[in-house]
């Protein structure tokens, strides 16, 4: 039988996740550029390095059960949800990715499944607790 996972298990494992990605994608874009391997003109580079740095951040909000940080990430993932649904319509387009060892679909659908996933279990009714119950 499969027990349920506590709240506070899970938005453990998120935060290891968002922090993880801000790390690995600040690393990434420090070593392209200490070996001049990014290709990526200035502005996008910017906007990589500080969407890692707020994933990095709702992620250590998150560890301090911080609800802003609850909020902050379930908007960002309706963001990133509709930025996904308007590449898959074609309607935005994207190019100079740091990893191109997944394809491009594939990354996009994973991403709507986390994102989506993330809006659900933060919104629910035992993690809303869990960020209420801490005090500041």
């Amino acid at each position: 039988m499969i027990k349920k996972a506590k709240p506070i298990t899970v938005i453990y494992l998120v935060a290891f996740i968002e922090i993880a990605i801000g790390f690995c994608t600040i690393g990434g874009l420090a070593l392209s550029s200490i070996f001049s391997l990014s290709q990526k003109p200035p502005n996008i580079f910017m906007f990589v390095f500080i969407s890692a740095v707020i994933s990095t951040s709702l992620g250590i909000g998150l560890l301090l059960a911080k609800n802003w940080a609850r909020k902050l990430l379930m908007f960002f993932s309706g963001w990133v949800i509709l930025t996904k649904l308007l590449i898959f319509m074609g309607v935005l387009q994207f190019s100079g990715e740091l990893l191109t060892v997944v394809s491009n679909p594939a990354k996009n659908t994973l991403s709507i499944v986390y994102h989506a996933t993330l809006i659900i279990l933060l919104n629910h009714q035992a993690f809303k607790k869990y960020f209420f119950a801490k005090k500041p």
